[in-house]
Order: C-alpha cells, then structure tokens, then sequence
C-alpha cells in the first residue's frame, strides 16, 4: 500500500509539472492560431478578388470577428453582398498590446487601434477593398497599408500582429520580443 501511495504521488507531481511547462506553450499556439486566422482571411479576399476579377471587402468587427463582402457592379454602382464571417478563436480578440515596442511592424498606423489601416481621408480605417489587380484599397480609392493586432485578454506574451501592404497585398505575421532595449516587433 505504501508503495502505491509513493507511485501515486510521484505520478501526480510529474502531471503538476507537465500542466506548468505545457500552459506557456498552448497560450503561444492560440497566439498563433488567431494571426493565422487573420492573415488566411487576408489571402482568402485577395485571392478571391484576384480569381474573380472583382472588389471583395474585408471588414473587422470588435472584438473578434472578420467579415467578407463580395462586390457587385450593377449599372456602374458597387454593392456588396456577404460572402462569409470568420471569428477569432474564444480567447483570442483584436487588441493593442498592453507593452507595446515604440514602432508598429512595418512602421504602419500609429498603435492607438486595435485595427490601424490608413485611410485617405484621414485617420484609421477598419475596412479593406480588395482589387482584382490584387491591391489594398480603402473606402477613398487609396492604397492602403496597416496593423491588425491580435492578443489574449490580460496577457502580454500572447501579442501578435499582421502588418499588410496595400501595394502588393502581402500580409506578414509578427510577434514581440523582449530585448535588452525594450520589446521589439520581430516577424515570424
């Protein structure tokens, strides 16, 4: 009996150790999961503007949810019809980091939204026209370039974000590193 009372307990501090050395890692795979969410969405209306020869919109909706609008030209106007919605995972939302570094990725926005994508009208635009030449568009027919920043409430090690180019349409993914100098976007 003692012994299985000694087999019993060595088991039981080796699953207390697996539980803490596992939690940091599955918090940075739902990190990861929810830019990969972001960033398939992004190639997902570009690909589909691009295959279809028509403006797809990408619209970001606090504090989770992407949805997509296929464009229609009837009689010289453009109207959208919904094409599809995609939510983040659970814990995952869009949010500015709390410790964020001094430059955004890619030097785009100014890291005062959750959703910074510049606009030719002024300010952040949480909107993206997808052209069938494959560019980034904002509501003003302008190129545009942004940040979409993903995280978990609370957590700052959870950061990501998804820097996209309106010129090319390529968007890349990016996490923070903490550094000597303070935190720093590295890309992933």
């Amino acid at each position: 009996m003692v012994e299985v009372l000694i087999v019993l307990g060595i088991l039981v501090v080796l699953a207390t150790g697996a539980v803490v050395i596992v939690q940091p890692s599955l918090r940075r795979a739902r990190s990861d999961a929810g830019v990969a969410y972001v960033i398939n969405q992004i190639r997902n209306a570009r690909q589909h503007a691009i295959a279809e020869r028509r403006v797809y919109e990408l619209d970001f909706v606090a504090p989770r949810t992407m949805n997509l609008q296929q464009g229609n030209n009837v009689n010289g106007n453009l109207t959208f019809t919904a094409a599809g919605s995609l939510d983040l995972p659970v814990i995952m939302q869009f949010q500015l980091p709390a410790a964020k570094p001094a430059t955004p990725p890619d030097s785009f926005g100014t890291q005062t939204n959750a959703v910074d994508f510049s606009n030719t009208g002024g300010g952040g635009s949480t909107s993206l026209y997808f052209q069938p030449d494959g560019t980034v568009m904002d509501a003003g027919n302008g190129l545009t370039n942004g940040v979409v920043y993903v995280s978990q409430t609370g957590d700052a090690d959870t950061s990501r974000a998804v820097s996209l180019f309106g010129a090319t349409g390529r968007a890349k993914a990016w996490r923070i590193n903490q550094t000597a100098n303070g935190p720093q976007w590295v890309q992933e």
